[in-house]
């Protein structure tokens, strides 16, 4: 049994996490990135460490809240067992082709949609109402791809 962590989980959370404090920076700061620029070396870990820890935090958001949502409320329940019992190679082709770009696309949007409604409340920021709009927009498709993708599992599950 291989237990050693999957590489697509872990790019998924880490992006989710370093979106989520790039556009809180972003509010914050602007785009101008000399704040970053004066960043002493050593601070990238820490920040690496965060944005990991928030990236884990938004996948628990989508394990815990979303997945539930979807399999009891929605009725689009998946066979989560396939996972555990199902043929090697099947399961190998759904998490390189669809289970990874799935957990990548419902992180980035409960990211973005997080960070976005955060930034309401830290004032004097630069994210005005059309910047909130947009990032409410990309974090919309991000969720349409996830739930498409979702589909996509159920059904290559159902096989």
């Amino acid at each position: 049994m291989n237990l050693s962590p999957k590489f697509g989980p872990l790019v998924a959370e880490l992006l989710s996490g370093l979106t989520a404090l790039f556009l809180v920076y972003i509010h914050l700061h602007g785009l101008s990135f000399t704040g970053i620029e004066e960043l002493p070396s050593g601070a990238i870990i820490p920040l690496a460490v965060l944005a990991w820890i928030s990236g884990t935090f938004f996948d628990v958001i989508r394990n815990l809240f979303v997945e539930w949502f979807l399999d009891h409320i929605a009725n689009e329940k998946v066979n989560w067992d396939f996972f555990f019992k199902g043929d090697r190679e099947r399961l190998e082709n759904l998490e390189s082709y669809f289970w990874s770009f799935y957990l990548l696309d419902s992180d980035m949007a409960i990211a973005i949609f997080f960070a976005t409604v955060l930034t309401i409340f830290i004032p004097h920021g630069f994210l005005d109402l059309r910047w909130r709009c947009g990032c409410v927009l990309v974090a919309l498709v991000f969720a349409w791809d996830a739930i498409s993708l979702r589909k996509e599992i159920k059904g290559h599950i159902a096989l």
